[in-house]
């Protein structure tokens, strides 16, 4: 071979193989970015996640707030219902009130 093609060969072999090293270096840069990028998309999810549980915590506890507040109230108009029920028997008793006439299917009174 002459001088020049050697020189040219040569030169042909030290291109590729740096090509060949900016290919792995681009290949590797390209991976770190995606490991980087899955790694925030992670750290973003878990912090979605993260706040979506927190707010249906708050919610159930509000919920479970309300719920009671209910029950209370049901207790006591049940109990304030019982006095009442109670208290129009007596009624009722001194009154010498007995059942209510019986309607007609018409709406007058039997």
């Amino acid at each position: 071979m002459t001088r020049l093609v050697r020189e040219g060969e040569a030169r042909r072999r030290a291109l590729d193989e740096a090509a060949a090293r900016q290919r792995a270096q681009a290949a590797d840069d390209f991976e770190l970015a995606l490991a980087l990028r899955r790694k925030e998309t992670l750290r973003d999810a878990r912090r979605i996640e993260e706040t979506a549980r927190l707010r249906a915590d708050r919610m159930v506890r509000e919920a479970a707030r309300q719920v009671e507040v209910l029950r209370e109230h049901r207790d006591r108009v049940a109990d304030v219902l019982r006095v009442v029920h109670a208290l129009l028997g007596k009624a009722a008793g001194h009154l010498h009130v007995g059942e209510a006439p019986a309607r007609r299917p018409g709406g007058g009174l039997a």
